[in-house]
């Protein structure tokens, strides 16, 4: 269609008959864009029928062809967005600059007639073409030169690339435009009004206006839903540009993700609503539960309808939720008032929504659970659950083959299904449950093993059901698990990983790759971030008080459990998450007063010498970094090459690139010392104090980092740092400072007459 336009446009170059100005709608393509800018989906009304060719201002063509393109990767139009865009095409100053943007907007009441409009400029456009071809027809009729076969050949060509160009006026389209008029009413009536009566009123009252029931509406409307669902052919590339940056959010990584809705279903009696309190308590004190990493602090929502308020007020007190957590309550509430529902969420903004049960909310619909229509509810509450970025829990019942209850229609409808079933192998004394994951589209389905705690109405989660908790490989991958956390928003090759708890390679790359299957983990893509081919493993997540310890299956005690986890997310953002990528981070020489926590056997010490102290620690975040070391006037050690010794420090001055002398144990480190020959250099450490040297197995203090006040063993030293363990008499894993390797200024060494 664009290319007919554009044929017509390089053909019909004639001047029209009188000095008139063509057929324009100027005022009209100012409310389509304003529309537009202001109401990013009234673009979908008219972007079938509606070309940038139509427009008669050029800069109106230019800001529409932008809408279109941020339409088709499904990115907002609003002002911001396209002014945004316009600024890196270099487009903005062509077209008007901030002004103009803004002007159209300002002139705009609202979206409501943007089909209206549409239509007065592409009429005005059919007329300018006509103009324009006969005109054509005119010169055609003159040009004697030509042949008449010829003429009646151009003739043709040009009257059928007219028609083409204007098909909107066919029948097809015609009853297109009623359709999505149509379906802009209903959506309005759905979705806007509050009362289900007057809701009601004005679906009577447009069902006798087209000529259909109430129930033909209802059906067409849903229908559009599903539609919505099928996605045109795209390219690979397509694909990349829309979701592959896109990493999987988590409210609890492995159970509830980010922005979707969840099905719990189960038997009476067997502890459905149970379980989710218990999802809430840790998402409203930012606790994680059992080992299962929570991302924050969430704000909840609880529609509670299927117990009685004392009964649900009691449940929840046993469980330990107090006035002070952010959460909300209703305790009556149907599916007839979604919209109020909608509503409610957009100014309360909850993480998590929990329904229990969708029977009770349903129990004034005219459809029963066999039928179809009766999971039109969950597709509303899954549209919320998109636009506002929360999650939706529902808890339905089972039926007598331990299947969600109803019809098919309601299993599809959402992301998540969860099953609840006794324990019947492990279940003496019928406090044992099995927690399916049935469906989902965020991790593998798998099933794990619950305890119900009477004392405390918590759950305790065992371990997945084909596993064993006591495994080697399950603790290997609790030992996974906390060194991520202890690191959180920081990607790790497998090797890294491997290399901090002291296990093997192989072993820990497969396990990461079941644990990314299960969700608890996030694998990045290496290519997103420009290196070679290992995959990146990291835990992401918002602030969050995650101060408890995990009580059994991802809990480890080999790696340092103080270690706080810190927000990571930016604050402006609720649902982004901050991913620091230590290798690929700049090298920064930094005073910082942060990088170390005060210990508690060192409280009392004089805080202006502790400062002191402090300013004199250069923080390097990246242990990997391809960047060269900066340039500043300090000393570094170099570790020689193994043929000459292998474990001596040698201090260098960089400036001079020459080396004043070799600092082995209780040697003068005097500049009047003999010269050695010049070591094969392996890699420079920053170093503030060259008085000490350091070997394999000294015991050192911990003066500066994540172990400060400990004392420890040398384990290794490589180009990039000291590597600690703890002194006992087995195997202890590398120990390092938030996975990064100490260096000398860090340490102290206990036998070399500092202390």
């Amino acid at each position: 269609m664009v290319s007919s336009f554009s044929r017509l446009e390089s053909t019909f170059d004639f001047s029209s008959q009188d000095n008139s100005l063509p057929p324009q709608e100027i005022e009209a393509e100012e409310k389509i864009l304003g529309g537009i800018l202001s109401d990013p989906s009234a673009i979908g009304r008219i972007s079938e029928k509606l070309e940038p060719e139509h427009f008669y201002i050029s800069a109106h063509k230019e800001i529409y062809q932008i809408c279109l393109e941020l339409a088709k990767k499904q990115q907002p139009t609003d002002l911001l967005t396209v002014t945004s865009y316009l600024t890196r095409q270099g487009l903005l100053e062509r077209i008007g600059g901030r002004n103009k943007l803004a002007d159209l907007v300002y002139r705009t009441v609202s979206a409501i007639n943007i089909d209206h409009h549409a239509q007065l400029v592409i009429d005005s456009a059919f007329r300018r073409q006509l103009i324009k071809f006969s005109s054509y027809t005119r010169k055609l009729g003159h040009a004697t030169e030509i042949e008449v076969s010829e003429a009646m050949s151009l003739f043709k060509e040009n009257s059928t690339s007219l028609h083409e160009l204007f098909s909107f006026q066919s029948k097809e389209d015609r009853e297109t435009l009623e359709y999505n008029k149509m379906i802009e009413a209903i959506r309005q009536i759905e979705l806007e009004c509050l009362d289900p009566g007057k809701r009601l009123f004005k679906m009577s009252k447009l069902s006798k206006k087209l000529g259909q029931s109430i129930k033909d509406l209802e059906n067409i409307y849903f229908k559009s839903l599903i539609h919505s669902e099928n996605e045109g052919l795209i390219s690979m590339q397509e694909i990349i540009e829309l979701y592959g940056n896109e990493i999987r959010q988590w409210l609890i990584h492995g159970f509830l993700p980010k922005g979707t809705t969840v099905l719990l279903h189960a038997k009476g009696g067997t502890g459905k609503t149970r379980l989710s309190y218990d999802f809430f308590y840790h998402l409203a004190t930012g606790t994680h539960w059992q080992g299962f990493p929570v991302t924050k602090k969430s704000r909840c929502l609880v529609i509670q309808t299927d117990e009685s308020p004392n009964d649900m007020l009691s449940a929840l007190e046993d469980r330990g939720f107090t006035d002070d957590m952010d959460i909300r309550y209703k305790t009556k509430w149907t599916t007839d008032h979604i919209q109020h529902l909608r509503q409610e969420i957009e100014e309360f903004r909850p993480d998590i929504v929990l329904i229990d049960s969708l029977t009770s909310v349903s129990r004034h619909s005219t459809f029963t659970e066999n039928d179809t229509e009766y999971a039109r509810p969950i597709l509303l509450l899954r549209d919320i659950a998109q636009e506002f970025g929360c999650t939706i829990l529902i808890i339905h019942h089972s039926n007598s083959n331990g299947e969600s209850r109803g019809t098919k229609a309601i299993f599809n409808s959402v992301s998540e299904v969860w099953s609840l079933k006794r324990d019947d192998q492990n279940n003496a004394d019928g406090l044992d449950r099995l927690l399916t994951i049935e469906k989902s589209r965020s991790r593998a389905p798998a099933a794990y093993r619950l305890r119900f705690e009477p004392e405390d109405k918590s759950w305790t989660c065992l371990g997945r059901a084909d596993e064993d908790p006591a495994s080697p490989n399950a603790t290997i991958k609790d030992a996974i698990v906390q060194f991520l956390l202890d690191n959180r928003g920081t990607p790790f090759e497998a090797e890294e990983i491997a290399h901090a708890m002291g296990d093997n390679l192989n072993t820990v790359r497969k396990l990461c790759f079941q644990l990314v299957q299960d969700g608890i983990i996030t694998r990045l893509k290496p290519k997103a971030l420009g290196r070679g081919y290992s995959n990146l493993y990291l835990i992401g997540g918002e602030t969050s008080d995650t101060s408890d310890t995990p009580k059994n299956q991802y809990r480890i005690t080999s790696l340092n459990g103080k270690t706080a986890l810190s927000a990571e997310s930016d604050k402006s953002d609720p649902s982004a998450t901050n991913i620091r990528d230590h290798f690929f981070s700049p090298v920064e020489a930094r005073v910082t007063g942060e990088s170390d926590p005060i210990p508690l056997k060192n409280a009392l010490i004089n805080e202006s010498e502790i400062s002191s102290k402090k300013s004199q620690i250069l923080d390097f975040e990246d242990h990997l970094s391809p960047e060269p070391l900066p340039d500043i006037e300090k000393k570094v050690i170099l570790i020689s090459d193994p043929q000459s010794d292998p474990e001596v420090i040698q201090a260098i001055d960089p400036l001079r690139g020459q080396t004043p002398g070799s600092l082995k144990k209780g040697s003068d480190p005097s500049p009047t010392q003999a010269e050695p020959p010049e070591p094969q250099i392996k890699g420079e450490l920053p170093l503030t104090d060259v008085s000490i040297s350091l070997h394999p197995g000294d015991e050192v203090e911990v003066i500066a980092g994540q172990h400060w006040g400990q004392t420890l063993i040398v384990s290794s030293i490589d180009g990039t740092g000291i590597w600690l363990r703890k002194s006992t008499k087995g195997f202890a894993p590398p120990m390092a400072n938030n996975g990064q390797p100490y260096q000398p200024h860090q340490l102290r060494k206990r036998n070399c007459g500092n202390e």
